[in-house]
C-alpha cells in the first residue's frame, strides 16, 4: 500500500503522461487541496474553471510563499487548467498543470508540489479515485491500466473510448 492509498483523502500529484521525455509533460493535482496548493507555486490568480492559462510557477520557499525563481533560475511556464469536482477525471478537485518536458524539469516541478503539501500518487491513484467516485466502471479502470501496461500500440486504439465516455459525462 502507498502513503498516497493510505490517506485517501490527501491531495495527490502525480505525472499523468506516460513518461517525461516528450516536448509537454502533464502533471496533475487531485484532491480537496489542489487549488491552495497549486496556488500556493503559483504567480498570478487560478484560471476560471476548465480555461487554460499559461501561469508561471516558481519553487516554495520555508514559509510556503512561491519563491521569485527568476532570480535563482528556479521557475516554469506551465498552461494551467482547474476543474473543480466532480466533473473531472477523478470526481474530485484537479488542478493540469503542462510544463515542459524533460525529466529534470517535471520532477523539480512535482517536487515543489510536494514541498508546498500535495502527496506524491502512487501507480494507479488517480484512476482509483475515478473508479470510487463513480467516474468509471471497473471495466473501464481494468482497460487503462492494460492500455498503460500496453506493449503494443495497436492496444492504444482502446483508449479513445474510455476516454470519450468519461470526460463526456
Amino acid at each position: 500500500m502507498t502513503a498516497a492509498q493510505g490517506a485517501v483523502r490527501s491531495t495527490l500529484v502525480g505525472i499523468a503522461t506516460g513518461t517525461p521525455d516528450g516536448g509537454v509533460a502533464m502533471i496533475r493535482l487531485s484532491g480537496p487541496d489542489a487549488r491552495g496548493i497549486a496556488g500556493r507555486v503559483m504567480r498570478g490568480a487560478m484560471p476560471a474553471p476548465r480555461q487554460a492559462s499559461v501561469r508561471t510557477i516558481a519553487a516554495v520557499t520555508s514559509d510556503g510563499v512561491a519563491a521569485d525563481g527568476r532570480e535563482r533560475g528556479r521557475c516554469e511556464e506551465a498552461l494551467v487548467l482547474w476543474m473543480p469536482g466532480p466533473r473531472s477525471f477523478t470526481g474530485e478537485d484537479v488542478v493540469e498543470l503542462h510544463v515542459h518536458a524533460g525529466e529534470r524539469n517535471v520532477q523539480g516541478v512535482v517536487a515543489w508540489l510536494i514541498a508546498a503539501g500535495a502527496t506524491p500518487a502512487g501507480a494507479g491513484d488517480f484512476t482509483r479515485r475515478a473508479f470510487e467516485h463513480g467516474r468509471l466502471t471497473l471495466d473501464q479502470a481494468e482497460g487503462i491500466a492494460a492500455v498503460i501496461g500496453a506493449t503494443m500500440g495497436i492496444v492504444a486504439g482502446y483508449f479513445g473510448g474510455i476516454t470519450d465516455n468519461v470526460i463526456m459525462r
